[in-house]
């Protein structure tokens, strides 16, 4: 299962667009922001923050012309639990994005569907089936389309087992016992 983080956002095209993220579990907090409106967080004039606001379920983060954002805990849901509302990026067109095994190959896939006369984005693949893995991301919305780089990735099974690989060193750290020493005599 992939866990697709937004990290960064860009709007660099000329329309003011509109995110809603309505998963039930976690909520996008932005530590940093400009030319970025939260109406419900009670920012509303763009202006240039350094301070994390944390924004609640299906609540607007309104990105104007030249903005951005970095956040943490901004998850683009999985497809059976919310979605992503992109609206405003194509004249009065939407996305709705989400991410689950969409390809054939029973991998992760980020998955876009185009409402009101967007145009359709194809599904940017995640991560392959079976392994958990976190993704971090940047996302840049311009007049060309929406572009999404991972800029990080964390795969659990494999930083499982690297823990379990330190919590065995630890192990044998602290149980194995300390040579023996002669009595300070005995080397005379």
């Amino acid at each position: 299962m992939s866990l697709v983080w937004i990290k960064q956002l860009t709007n660099s095209s000329s329309r003011t667009i509109t995110l809603k993220q309505n998963d039930p579990t976690y909520h996008p907090v932005l530590h940093s922001g400009n030319r970025v409106v939260l109406p419900e967080s009670g920012h509303h004039d763009g202006s240039p923050f350094q301070r994390d606001i944390q924004v609640t379920q299906d609540k607007p983060i309104v990105v104007q012309p030249g903005g951005s954002f970095t956040s943490d805990w901004f998850v683009i849901p999985w497809s059976n639990s919310g979605r992503l509302l992109i609206e405003g990026g194509q004249a009065n067109g939407s996305l709705e994005i989400c991410v689950g095994p969409f390809g054939k190959d029973d991998s992760d896939y980020i998955h876009f569907v185009a409402k009101n006369g967007a145009t359709a984005v194809p599904d940017v693949f995640a991560y392959d089936r079976g392994g958990h893995v976190s993704i971090e991301v940047r996302v840049n919305i311009s007049e060309q389309g929406i572009v999404i780089e991972p800029i990080n990735r964390t795969d659990f099974l494999e930083l499982a087992k690297q823990l379990i690989r330190i919590a065995m060193d630890l192990w044998n750290v602290f149980n194995s016992k300390p040579a023996a020493q002669k009595p300070a005599s005995e080397g005379q």
